[in-house]
């Protein structure tokens, strides 16, 4: 799999006019702890959180002045994509060096839960990063839909990319299709039109499913008609394969655990993670 994964990342440098300095608030990160995830044919496949999808995204939190907190759902270390490690990032190193203790010994997800939602809980976000090990029990893991109950009815972030929206099917767990949460909540691709763009010393990768939501509705009216007739005109210019969706495990993107996640009027965008 090393064959198809590059050495570095495009990552220049990310700078914060006002990074944050007060030292209370943090995000709170949920690895996998799995390793091997079977496929339909018995095989089993080499997995984890790939290094891209975690560490840079834990680079930019990091450089906003968040500290970040390492949960998995057994209390063992973090899984990597090792075959997707990149050697020759030194931004990537640096991050990784600083989180390995972290990584290597993080928090039991059911033993800080209580912590984690106190009324004078410190974290502000829950980070649920890529790879395909995000397929491998958070989708059914109670705990994680505590997590997610606790940061919808606060209002608090959760931020996810490529595979980890698989874990916000926990939040289906024993409850109805019209009691899932998310179900008017759509995962969006980055265009292919906006892959060689740079923004804040990073670039869009097109195809990098990405989502940052808080249940926040938006005013009524958001938009104007002259706003939603240009996204009209937009989407009507798009060439048909913009329109294809993604294979995630056999179902179609915007599908997690047999749950459909749809378009919302929640406060949604996309964040920028390499």
């Amino acid at each position: 799999m090393s064959q198809y994964t590059a050495p570095k990342t495009n990552y220049t440098s990310t700078k914060f006019a006002q990074p944050y300095t007060g030292g209370k608030f943090k995000v709170l990160m949920v690895a996998t702890d799995e390793r091997y995830l079977q496929m339909q044919n018995g095989k089993f496949f080499s997995t984890g959180n790939h290094p891209v999808e975690t560490l840079l995204p834990m680079l930019h939190i990091h450089k906003a002045g968040f500290e970040i907190d390492v949960a998995t759902l057994s209390g063992n270390h973090a899984k990597f994509e090792m075959w997707a490690m990149l050697g020759e990032d030194e931004a990537i190193a640096e991050i990784y060096a600083e989180y390995l203790p972290k990584l290597d010994k993080p928090a039991h997800l059911a033993d800080i839960l209580d912590e984690v939602a106190a009324p004078d809980s410190p974290y502000i976000a829950v980070l649920i990063p890529g790879g395909h090990g995000a397929f491998n029990k958070l989708p059914e893991s109670r705990y994680m839909q505590r997590l997610l109950d606790w940061a919808l009815a606060n209002d608090k972030f959760i931020i996810t990319l490529c595979h980890g929206p698989a874990a916000l099917a926990a939040a289906s767990v024993g409850r109805a299709d019209s009691e899932f949460p998310f179900k008017r909540l759509r995962a969006v691709r980055v265009p292919r039109r906006f892959g060689r763009r740079r923004e804040s010393g990073h670039r869009l990768y097109a195809g990098q499913t990405a989502v940052v939501a808080r249940q926040t509705p938006r005013r009524a009216g958001h938009g104007g008609e002259k706003q939603q007739n240009f996204h009209r005109r937009q989407r009507a210019q798009r060439p048909p394969s913009a329109h294809r969706r993604q294979s995630l495990g056999g179902q179609r993107a915007g599908h997690f655990g047999g749950r459909r996640i749809a378009q919302s009027r929640w406060r949604s965008r996309v964040i920028r993670t390499r």
